[in-house]
């Protein structure tokens, strides 16, 4: 009877997810239909395995690396990145983020950093007040409040200032360094930002190819 109801209670018990579907935003109409429930947990269902999964790849990356990175050099563990179709700056993200989530002690906390795109957790990590965010984080602060916190503050520039030589040269500017961000961070930006990086560049190229018409 003691090992049946041990067995009960083992099989009854259920696992803790890193992230609760009340942390999740449902802001959207197609959740206020009949099958608003449905899409609701297939949703959550998803982001489970995106955030499961981010981390994971990072704790293997980080592991790999403190083995080989150190032991023996970048050398071997670039070779092995390489060998499984995975690139040092997509590793690095993936490290980041499951290094931050390790740093934060706080299960909110832990919650949000599961949820926040690379682009965020980068600018965590080079942010002057990274402590201060990781103590906000545990601290029980929104999402929404660690996104605003990371949005930077819009300049105003009165038109009657506006000179476009400071902003633009033609002579010193660094295509280069335009062309390895967009390279390496496209991917990384949440969809709305990829749409709008698209439209910007979609433009330019017209503006170009008219031109040299």
């Amino acid at each position: 009877m003691a090992d049946r109801s041990l067995k009960e209670r083992f099989n009854s018990r259920t696992t803790k997810e890193i992230i609760s579907i009340d942390t999740l935003n449902f802001n959207n109409e197609i959740y206020l239909g009949e099958h608003g429930d449905f899409l609701k947990q297939k949703s959550y269902e998803l982001t489970l395995i995106n955030a499961k999964g981010a981390l994971a790849l990072g704790k293997i990356f980080e592991e790999v690396y403190q083995k080989l990175g150190k032991e023996t050099g970048e050398g071997i563990y670039l070779e092995w990145l390489k060998s499984n179709n995975f690139n040092r700056t997509t590793a690095w993200r993936y490290k980041q983020k499951y290094n931050l989530y390790l740093e934060v002690s706080s299960e909110k906390g832990k919650e949000i950093v599961a949820l926040l795109p690379f682009r965020l957790i980068s600018e965590i990590w080079q942010h002057e007040q990274k402590d201060t965010i990781i103590e906000l984080l545990n601290n029980g602060s929104s999402l929404d409040e660690i996104k605003c916190l990371l949005a930077p503050i819009p300049q105003k520039i009165e038109d009657k200032n506006l000179n476009q030589e400071n902003i633009f040269n033609l002579d010193t500017f660094n295509f280069e360094k335009l062309e390895l961000n967009i390279k390496n961070n496209y991917n990384s930006l949440d969809e709305k930002d990829k749409k709008e990086a698209t439209k910007l560049l979609e433009k330019l190229l017209i503006l170009f190819n008219r031109g040299g018409e």
